[in-house]
């Protein structure tokens, strides 16, 4: 078996809808698990129409009509006129809608919205795009099963961000998924959602249909996972930013695991952690070009070549920097420091410390709670607008004269960096600098180290 998740790109259209089913019919002999996100653009849609239930009934009520019709302009683009499968498709997505709309009604009158109402609609762009492909599936004659992840995918009960429960999940996920399969069926899994032990629907974070694939290829005991996207695996920078950007066709765990941190578009940070476990690979590869090989992302790192990888850009960071003399000579400061970030679910990025001062970066942007409570450890200040600019790969090891020049590149541009932190492993060399001297940053550092006339 083998685990194949497709993202929102490749579920955004009639002809990228039918470029995932040939992609899967050709593997259909290595009996693929299928796991897909919502149609592009589909689960900030939900989001708005959720916020806007609670001021106004007109504003919400026209985005879900534009967002029902959305959906139904690819099914009608989709499938033959006389199709049954169309029929059937249509009367489920109704259903789904219908189910939807009277929630938000409820929203609407009562004028609110908890976390945990929150997960709920925004798990609809994945229960409306599983339907649609699985029915075109079973159009084409690749018999097809949807199977909603809440029905197997067990996870603790907090909103936004929970953690699957995996040996609760293998126990009821595996045996579900292996009888649709023993019947000569694709399962069409929905990422992105599982539910928690209390019944509430619980969503793995932003990008987390990624992370749901390397849980179902884990419970499964996949051979490998697929993600399927729009680009042709891992590059050396955002080709967007840098043209002569080239994709790589081997990188480590560790190495995709710190560009995925460090913002990587192009797997999902936590999707790394149960493959690594279960030493399965991860293949990234791209939906519009299937016969380019992409990116294999392997736990064996004898064969992975000891260069630098990539040139990763995390945006919208925020720099909290803790100053006071009590740090100076003292023991169990830091730690108070730290379990205040854990205690308000705050992640962590980049820390930098001096005899009197510490620095965190972090992406979140509800911390006036946590700032309050650091206030009393010492004065706090904060800086805004920043970005991480974040170089990874084996080859950085020891390698501190590269390190050097990187900086004096900058330094000749006049960039400054606010901090320089380098990983314990030596696989990363960061930077956080502001955010308007990101994209020359990174063009900078791409010359330096991917040019051979730099």
């Amino acid at each position: 078996m083998i685990t194949m998740k497709f993202g929102g790109t490749s579920m955004g259209s009639p002809d990228s809808l039918k470029n995932v089913t040939d992609i899967i019919r050709l593997n259909l002999n290595e009996k693929p698990i299928v796991v897909v996100s919502a149609v592009s653009g589909t689960t900030d849609i939900l989001i708005e129409i959720a916020n806007l239930a609670l001021k106004s009934t007109k504003g919400y009520q026209q985005k879900l009509s534009d967002l029902k019709t959305k959906h139904f302009q690819i099914v009608e683009k989709l499938f033959p006129a006389d199709s049954n499968y169309k029929l059937d498709c249509i009367e489920i997505l109704n259903e789904k809608f219908e189910v939807l709309t009277s929630y938000l009604t409820g929203i609407n009158l009562i004028k609110e919205l908890s976390p945990h109402s929150f997960d709920f609609i925004s798990s609809y762009g994945e229960r409306l795009s599983t339907v649609i492909l699985s029915a075109y599936l079973n159009e084409v004659e690749i018999k097809s099963t949807f199977l909603m992840a809440d029905q197997f995918l067990v996870t603790t009960d907090q909103a936004s961000n929970a953690d699957p429960i995996l040996a609760e999940t293998k126990k009821k996920g595996k045996p579900m998924i292996e009888k649709i399969i023993k019947a000569g069926k694709v399962p069409v899994i929905t990422g992105f959602f599982g539910k928690s032990k209390k019944g509430h629907i619980t969503t793995l974070g932003r990008g987390g249909s990624d992370y749901s694939a390397s849980i179902i290829g884990t419970i499964t005991n996949s051979s490998e996972i697929q993600i399927w996207t729009d680009v042709s695996g891992i590059y050396t920078t955002d080709p967007r930013i840098c043209n002569d950007a080239k994709p790589h066709s081997l990188v480590s765990f560790r190495e995709a695991s710190e560009l995925a941190r460090f913002g990587a578009k192009v797997i999902h940070p936590r999707t790394i952690l149960p493959a690594i476990e279960s030493r399965i690979p991860i293949y990234i590869k791209n939906t519009f070009e299937p016969t380019n090989k992409g990116t294999e992302i392997t736990f064996d790192e004898r064969k992975v070549p000891h260069t630098i990888k990539s040139i990763a850009l995390k945006k919208d960071v925020t720099l909290i920097t803790i100053e006071t003399p009590e740090m100076l000579m003292t023991y169990g400061f830091l730690a108070k420091v730290f379990n205040l970030f854990n205690e308000y679910n705050i992640p962590v990025d980049i820390v930098a410390t001096s005899e009197i001062s510490v620095s965190v970066s972090i992406e979140s942007k509800d911390y006036d709670k946590l700032v309050r409570e650091l206030q009393k450890l010492g004065a706090v200040s904060i800086e805004k607008n920043l970005c991480i600019v974040a170089i990874v790969g084996l080859g950085l090891r020891g390698n501190l004269k590269l390190n050097a020049k990187i900086l004096d590149g900058l330094a000749k541009l006049k960039i400054e960096a606010k901090v320089i932190t380098q990983g314990s492993t030596q696989n990363n060399f960061s930077i956080i600098v502001k955010s308007m001297d990101a994209i020359n940053a990174i063009q900078k550092t791409h010359k330096i180290l991917f040019s051979k006339n730099d």
